[in-house]
């Protein structure tokens, strides 16, 4: 029903997949399209049915997000691709963008173009017309269009920049599909504000000079007036009285009766985009018992609570009260100098942090630009265990960058962990000071930058980001109609696909698997980890090379913290676990001997003569693998 697609891009990103197919789409109003481009710049996957129906389904969709323009219909006399079916209809057109990963010679089946981090799959077909409706292989196709749009998705946090402790990462399960789970990461430092800083030193000063005053001239000439010096050992200690208590009144006015506000956001710029998805965790702390009312200036924002803070204390989920259509949240029964939070959701217009990227003789070498009007107090680029700091960034500024990535190393913490100074991964010694406290939190908001994608599901193909981080808030609001103390920090991300990959070293962590397909039965992992049972899981491997490059004496490395294979049954057969590579000059698999946590070998007949394309499947039998991310690494030349 066209009333049940919601205008929101937030609301939307509760699903993993939009599918459109024989839908008068031009009956969507601007707003629901709108939220449907959204919904896919950031992370979303749209599948599309065409056919007969193509001018029906597409006639409302933005026209950029296609992958195809459709301009006519076919029909196919016979598919060998689909099963031998027979009248076929099919639309056809030209590419706009997206590139055909299913084909009948030369006629498209299924396109998929890469929109920010999302993806949009166009099928030629209609998915519920005869013979597609009732053919036996529409399954198992769908079935790979889930896991190459949810699964296999490019994402830039993704298992091979994963924290990689047993619970999801270093600070516990923050990962997961949810800003209540994913605010475990940040609830402690959440908590965690700066100490007040030092009264004013104008109202300092005024009350030195108003006690000067006092005790000096005006208390000498008063009291002379009146003949009454004697009076002086009374009046010298009741003006210190009353100056003391003007002081202390004075602190408490302007910061006794503080409320303050802690505040972690994190921005995910997509490039080309001019509009961003916004996490953000607000903390408020106030300094008397009460009922507090939070206005967040917006009715766009979808609204939750947090973990608990602070380590301990019991969830919020139950302690705050959202008035949505006003854009308030109201904090109940809040006692003294206790903490007490939400996270939100929305859409803003997006600071363009941006960059490109290539991976030339071993290193990924480019340039950072900051297109925006903010100013960033640093940035690093992280690819993998492999990053460089920036420094600070000016409006309009561009920086090189050259470093070698790296995948993680799950023998101790990943290297994002000693990116900056932090209480968590530092020197345990003497009290916390200003740096280590920023610090905290900037490694915890990487931390849950690289511990799978936002929806929980792992991601296997990895592009570098680029983290620039602010003081300044995209969410300002008040508390009780008053602007409160506020402190915080930004995170703006932007992935950074790598353009292009010239001569020399393909180091491992540059060119990364992504899942194409899977067979098998499923059950929960790890998080961020697929665990496919007695079946197999296909990566596809598909370097942007320059023209006139081909690879050599290519591998494989597999990263994985879990160690791939899990035991069978006991007393049953024994597991294995075998490794496949797609030969392309005779359209088989072919074995190759496969390490977990190790390099893997590849035929050069493996390597695609024209794309350069390697497929490579891994096959376990009487058990279960847990799949996670490989990287391709050798020459190019």
């Amino acid at each position: 029903m066209l009333a049940d697609l919601v205008d929101s891009p937030i609301a939307l990103r509760s699903f993993d997949l939009l599918a459109i197919d024989d839908f008068a789409t031009d009956a969507l109003s601007a707003g629901q399209r709108s939220a449907i481009a959204d919904y896919v710049r950031n992370g979303g996957a749209l599948l599309l049915g065409t056919g007969s129906s193509w001018h029906r389904t597409l006639a409302g969709l933005p026209p950029d997000i296609l992958p195809m323009r459709v301009t006519g219909l076919a029909a196919l006399d016979s598919s060998s691709t689909l099963g031998g079916l027979a009248d076929v209809q099919v639309a056809t057109g030209s590419l706009d963008g997206g590139s055909a990963w299913l084909t009948e010679g030369a006629q498209p089946l299924l396109l998929e173009k890469k929109i920010g981090s999302g993806s949009v799959t166009l099928a030629t077909f209609d998915w519920k017309q005869e013979p597609i409706a009732s053919w036996t292989g529409t399954k198992p196709l769908l079935r790979q269009v889930l896991v190459r749009t949810i699964v296999g998705s490019s994402q830039p946090n993704s298992q091979l920049t994963m924290g990689g402790g047993p619970f999801g990462g270093p600070f516990g399960p923050g990962g997961g599909g949810s800003i209540y789970q994913r605010s475990a990461t940040l609830s402690q430092v959440l908590g965690s504000v700066p100490a007040l800083d030092l009264p004013s030193l104008a109202l300092t000063g005024v009350l030195v000079l108003v006690y000067v005053l006092l005790v000096g001239p005006v208390n000498y000439f008063v009291l002379g007036a009146l003949r009454r010096r004697a009076l002086a050992w009374i009046t010298l200690p009741l003006i210190a009285v009353v100056v003391a208590a003007g002081a202390y009144g004075g602190g408490i006015w302007s910061k006794g009766v503080s409320v303050q506000t802690n505040q972690l956001s994190i921005v995910h710029v997509q490039l080309g985009s001019d509009r961003a998805y916004q996490e953000t965790y607000d903390g408020v702390i106030t300094p008397t018992r009460g009922d507090y009312e939070v206005s967040t200036g917006e009715n766009q924002l979808l609204v939750s609570g947090i973990t608990d803070y602070n380590g301990y204390g019991s969830p919020t989920r139950a302690d705050i009260r959202v008035d949505f259509a006003a854009g308030k949240v109201a904090l109940p029964g809040m006692t003294a100098f206790t903490l007490r939070g939400f996270g939100t959701e929305g859409m803003i217009t997006a600071p363009q942090l941006t960059g490109h990227l290539r991976a030339l003789n071993g290193s990924l070498t480019g340039t950072i630009e900051n297109r925006s009007s903010l100013t960033f107090t640093d940035a690093v680029v992280i690819a993998g265990d492999g990053f460089q700091k920036l420094g600070a960034l000016a409006p309009g500024a561009t920086v090189p960058v050259s470093f070698v990535p790296k995948t993680t190393s799950f023998n101790g913490p990943p290297a994002i962990m000693s990116i900056y100074s932090n209480y968590s991964f530092g020197p345990q010694n003497g009290s916390t000071n200003e740096a280590q406290r920023e610090g905290e939190a900037k490694t915890r908001i990487l931390s849950l930058l690289s511990s799978g994608s936002f929806k929980g599901v792992p991601s296997s193909d990895v592009e570098p980001m680029v983290v620039g981080w602010t003081n300044q808030s995209f969410q300002p609001f008040t508390v009780n109609g008053y602007h409160p103390r506020a402190h915080a920090l930004t995170a703006v991300m932007a992935p950074l696909p790598i353009e292009l990959v010239g001569t020399g070293t393909v180091p491992a962590g540059a060119v990364n698997g992504r899942m194409i397909d899977f067979e098998g039965d499923t059950q929960p992992g790890p998080p961020g980890v697929l665990n496919v049972l007695n079946g197999s899981v296909t990566y596809s491997f598909n370097p942007a090379l320059a023209g006139g490059v081909h690879l050599s004496g290519v591998s494989i490395s597999a990263s994985n913290p879990y160690f791939g294979k899990s035991g069978g049954a006991p007393g049953g057969p024994v597991s294995t676990i075998q490794g496949q590579a797609w030969d392309w000059t005779s359209s088989s698999w072919v074995d190759i001997k496969y390490q977990e946590n190790g390099t893997t070998q590849i035929p050069s007949e493996a390597i695609n003569p024209s794309t350069s394309e390697i497929r490579v499947r891994i096959v376990v039998t009487n058990g279960s693998f847990l799949a996670t991310g490989i990287s391709l690494a050798g020459n190019a030349q």
